[in-house]
């Protein structure tokens, strides 16, 4: 896209600039806008809504700078991938578990998989975001897993104290509560699933593809589902690793399987759900905030945990037969999540798969 064509496209968006620059606008756009959105069909460099610093439009390599779409990112994301599964393979052969490498790729493999099948699942849509943008805000996903697991730990910590469960590992503390009464194992897993885990996570899910660097600016609505679902792989999929390698023996290989189709598409399901809320916002298809968009996918989250949680706390107790038939059904909550938002996103109205109202450079998606 040539600069003169940017400044068209850019005044015809944000409506700036000068009285002839607005007649050029207007006159460019919907063949302007149009042969720029086709343009970037076919091509990696796709730009966002054009972004302006204190009312200047960016250059192309500014926006580069604002939102990381560059081949730097690109390579550096593969580069991270690459490193942890050679490592992985390394460590396994010196460690006498050759399995390492497999158990590494199994634990990338599923968030892979689900990005590619959300950019395809509309057939209306090509994608519109660079994929270095797309690959960024996995990272961001991954390293705000970092904090979000430390936030967890810290009110694990304090309620654990507070409730007498408390030392040792997972199972130990399992253990403790299969003593206690089944009110208390309900209200224990309960604050642990809807606070603790599901609370934590899907916020930082909501503020990741809210304050995304360049505020997560796209050439149409549907981007936002995208950016929105990747966001939230990147996170469990650093879940995922922890998870898998913790238990890092042949058994591991079940841990794996059941993560594949159970946890990592519920964490993208629910990053689908967000961003389908947020894309309804941006569209103004209804008025949205932060608790509308993030009920939700905090409920889905929130049940499927409590009822894994609870079943492990109350698997050995004589009075609790039959519970393993709460635990099947709470493992088909991933499989309805991913085929609702499937089945919305099929039938998104055009308007979501067009450009979405302009914003201005600092201003999040919702307000």
């Amino acid at each position: 896209m040539s600069q003169d064509n940017l400044d068209t496209v850019g005044a015809a968006l944000l409506g700036g600039g000068s009285e002839n620059d607005s007649k050029k606008g207007d006159a460019a756009g919907q063949g302007g806008s149009a042969g720029a959105l086709e343009a970037g069909e076919n091509s990696n460099d796709a730009v966002a809504v054009v972004q302006t610093v204190d009312g200047k439009i960016l250059s192309k390599n500014d926006r580069f700078e604002v939102c990381c779409d560059s081949n730097l990112c690109y390579y550096t994301f593969w580069s991270i991938i690459g490193v942890f599964l050679a490592g992985a393979t390394v460590v396994g052969f010196a460690t006498g578990k050759p399995w390492f490498g497999v158990l590494a790729l199994l634990s990338v493999l599923p968030a892979v998989v689900i990005c590619w099948a959300i950019m395809k699942l509309p057939s209306r849509y090509s994608l519109r975001v660079t994929t270095a943008r797309l690959m960024n805000i996995f990272v961001y996903g991954v390293v705000g897993a970092v904090p979000c697991a430390i936030l967890e730990l810290i009110f694990s910590y304090f309620y654990n104290e507070s409730t007498g469960i408390s030392g040792g590992s997972q199972s130990d503390q399992e253990a403790q509560m299969r003593s206690r009464s089944i009110g208390y194992i309900v209200a224990y897993t309960m604050f642990d699933a809807f606070i603790v885990a599901a609370l934590c996570e899907e916020s930082l899910k909501y503020y990741l593809i809210q304050y995304f660097p360049g505020h997560a600016k796209v050439v149409r609505t549907y981007d936002i589902v995208v950016l929105a679902t990747v966001g939230a792989l990147g996170f469990a999929t650093l879940e995922n690793v922890g998870y898998i390698f913790s238990n890092a023996n042949k058994g591991a290989f079940m841990v794996a399987a059941m993560r594949a189709v159970l946890a990592v598409p519920l964490h993208a399901g629910t990053g689908m759900l967000m961003g389908l809320v947020i894309a309804k916002g941006v569209v103004g298809e209804y008025p949205t905030n932060y608790f509308k968009v993030l009920f939700f996918p905090w409920l889905v989250h929130g049940l499927y945990d409590f009822v894994l949680m609870f079943t492990a706390a109350v698997e050995e107790r004589e009075d609790m037969d039959g519970i393993g038939v709460i635990t099947v059904l709470s493992l088909i909550l991933p499989v309805v999540v991913l085929v609702y938002s499937g089945y919305t996103i099929r039938n998104l109205p055009d308007k979501y798969f067009n450009a979405p109202p302009p914003r201005a450079q600092n201003e999040p998606l919702l307000p």
